[in-house]
């Protein structure tokens, strides 16, 4: 008998393969998981502690050989307070993310508490699932792959 005879088949196919993920949903994918951990950090800061999250990145040691080196940094935040009043600057691929109709404001006024900078947060998180800044989002995300293909 022959041993290939002795496997079971069936008509199953294998899933179709995920790494092929568009531009629009790799980019609300990235800036959702910037929005989760600003809320996290709004979060700490409320209750006075530290937030930080891990960064992995290689590092050469004297003998030239490099490794994989995990580092807790601090994220970089995109609130701010000016004249006691709280402002959210959304960004996306380091350059600053222009949500409203007026391209002239790039921030949005939150409130005079970091309690309202974590509702103006929940705010954009569910505009982005919503759906409502799938436009701006995929420009921002295609500017950003130009860019980085520029060098």
């Amino acid at each position: 008998m022959s041993i290939i005879k002795t496997l079971e088949f069936s008509n199953v196919e294998a899933p179709k393969n995920t790494r092929h993920v568009s531009t629009l949903e790799r980019a609300k994918s990235k800036f959702l998981d910037s929005i989760n951990t600003q809320v996290s950090a709004v979060e700490a800061a409320i209750a006075g502690e530290t937030f930080t999250i891990t960064k992995k990145h290689y590092v050469t040691d004297e003998d030239g050989t490099r490794r994989h080196v995990t580092k807790e940094v601090e994220p970089r935040p995109i609130w701010f307070e000016l004249d006691g009043a709280f402002y959210v600057a959304p960004k996306y691929a380091n350059k600053p993310l222009v949500l409203g109709s007026n391209k002239s404001k790039p921030s949005i006024a939150a409130g005079k508490s970091l309690n309202d900078v974590l509702v103006t947060l929940n705010t954009i998180k569910q505009a982005v699932e919503a759906g409502e800044l799938d436009k701006i989002l995929e420009a921002q995300a295609i500017a950003a792959r130009q860019r980085m293909s520029k060098k």
